[in-house]
């Protein structure tokens, strides 16, 4: 799956995470946002999410102003851009190049 790495220093690319078991996803994700544990932000009004260092803050990361504009509040350190999908198992984390669908 491909997500977008947004930083601080308003800094864009794509990211690739291999779609194997959830452990080497999550793995994929830490080392991408330098991080230990992970936290879903939900884009308000959309089928997009953030994910971020659940300890940003407490790490005294940056403002990242371009994240913080898209969830409504304050968003510290490098962070990820995807998609949600619903399945009957559950919510997904997909890639960001999906369609941009109102949240039910």
């Amino acid at each position: 799956m491909k997500l977008l790495k947004l930083t601080p220093a308003d800094t864009c690319s794509v990211v690739e995470i291999e779609e194997f078991d959830i452990d080497r996803q999550l793995d994929q994700m830490y080392r991408c946002i330098d991080c230990d544990t992970i936290d879903i932000v939900r884009i308000p009004y959309t089928n997009r999410c953030l994910i971020v260092d659940d300890n940003g803050l407490l790490r005294g990361f940056a403002l990242n102003l371009a994240a913080s504009l898209m969830a409504g509040r304050p968003i510290v350190g490098t962070v990820l851009l995807g998609c949600i999908r619903h399945t009957d198992e559950g919510d997904m984390i997909t890639s960001y190049q999906g369609e941009i669908e109102p949240d039910h």
